[in-house]
């Protein structure tokens, strides 16, 4: 059975496993591969213990462990969405991104996230839920890579 929750302390972990093995997968043709061959687990982990002790506001998809999860930035910001690679297109990517959206709308009227220009995969999934380019452009500090900024009215 799927659920979707907020993220509790003991999600850390899980919720790290999730962000490498998207980013090693899903990222491997467009992120440099020594970015990727320099993500650490463990460091994710004490990060995100960090976040979730300080009140963070994230949700987690379960499906059999976590399978996913998505973080917001009150008062509008969408601050990542990731999902396992081999759990794409089931619908959780989806049901993570309501719970956040529906988190941002008690603050907010729109919605902001960043999303690599190239990553058009991930630039469709988010037309789906009205994000179009507002016209904000950056370049990320990790990677390199642009950015643009997708904007939606809650």
């Amino acid at each position: 059975m799927t659920v979707v929750r907020r993220a509790r302390v003991e999600d850390a972990g899980g919720i790290a496993r999730v962000w490498a093995r998207a980013w090693q997968i899903a990222y491997r043709d467009l992120v440099p591969h020594a970015v990727l061959d320099a993500i650490d687990i463990d460091e994710r982990r004490e990060r995100w213990t960090a976040r979730l002790e300080g009140g963070d506001r994230t949700f987690v998809v379960e499906e059999f462990g976590i399978a996913g999860y998505c973080r917001v930035v009150v008062p509008s910001e969408v601050a990542s969405l990731y999902v396992l690679p081999e759990r794409r297109r089931g619908g959780l990517g989806g049901a993570l991104l309501t719970a956040g959206l529906d988190e941002l709308r008690s603050h907010s009227v729109h919605a902001t996230l960043w999303v690599f220009t190239a990553n058009h995969p991930a630039r469709a999934f988010y037309a789906k839920f009205g994000f179009t380019p507002d016209g904000a452009a950056r370049v990320d500090e990790g990677t390199g890579l642009e950015e643009i900024r997708l904007r939606a009215e809650l």
